[in-house]
């Protein structure tokens, strides 16, 4: 399986241009036979949609999230963009497209609060699930997601054997102390050797509203080891992964085998009725 990271740096608010800009790197992806390829969190928005001057919600059936697809050709292709649901709700939601059509959807669960307050923007997603797909089954993440362990647990334990995570990951602003680039190192690293999954992570580059996003892209096989890393700036990176990886690495030692659903199912209705 080929991957292609399409590290891209939309500009807020320029959903045409920012289209424009991601079919490029998708069209290049395709050329370098990419059997899949994936933008980051908000590509078709940018980010802080709060601040935007236009409205850059679009459905999951735009003809312009659409024609990503056909440019993809056959390669399947994960975008992140700025949802506007059908009842209405806005979400920071990834599509994964095949055939020219949206044939997985999923909306941010965990959303970022603190300075970020994606709240103002964005409604919580209510599930996580995988899905098959030609490259078999996946799931979808989106940032703040795979902070929260449960997540890719979930994700994992439903038959999920390639995980993609989206980003709009930034450095930190002066005084603060978390090395949120660091962070995103251990947990990806962990995700993907506990898990015994490959996870694919697109984070966004470029500025906006004062933030720099620093890139570093990547895919990480089911022993943890990192195959591929992109830089901070905008562009495609490109790696081949072992269609039978998490099958060896699982054959070699059963870390994610044993789940004991019942144990969690007793466990969360205990802290349910806790409150």
């Amino acid at each position: 399986m080929r991957v292609a990271l399409a590290q891209l740096a939309p500009k807020l608010g320029a959903v045409d241009a920012n289209v424009a800009r991601a079919a490029e790197l998708v069209r290049q992806a395709a050329g370098d036979r990419a059997d899949l390829i994936v933008l980051p969190e908000c590509a078709l928005s940018g980010y802080a949609v709060a601040q935007a001057q236009t409205d850059t919600a679009v459905s999951g059936d735009d003809h312009r999230l659409i024609g990503l697809s056909s440019v993809a050709g056959d390669a399947a292709l994960v975008v992140g963009f700025h949802e506007l649901a059908e009842d209405g709700r806005r979400h920071s939601s990834m599509a994964w497209l095949e055939g020219g059509r949206v044939t997985e959807l999923h909306r941010k669960v965990h959303l970022s609060g603190g300075r970020w307050d994606e709240a103002r923007s964005f409604a919580p997603g209510r599930s996580i699930a995988a899905f098959d797909t030609s490259l078999g089954r996946a799931a979808l993440l989106v940032c703040n997601d795979a902070w929260h362990p449960v997540l890719p647990w979930l994700a994992a334990g439903d038959g999920a054997k390639l995980l993609v995570v989206s980003a709009a990951s930034a450095d930190p602003l002066p005084g603060e102390r978390l090395d949120i680039a660091s962070t995103w190192d251990d947990l990806l690293v962990t995700m993907a050797r506990l898990l015994q999954v490959v996870v694919v992570f697109v984070n966004r580059s470029g500025e906006e509203a004062g933030l720099r996003y620093w890139g570093g892209s990547r895919v990480i096989d089911p022993w943890g080891t990192e195959l591929v890393r992109a830089g901070r700036e905008e562009g495609v990176t490109v790696v081949d992964v072992a269609p039978r990886s998490v099958a060896a690495a699982r054959a070699e030692y059963d870390v994610a085998g044993d789940r004991r659903l019942d144990v969690v199912a007793s466990v969360v209705a205990r802290l349910r009725q806790a409150g």
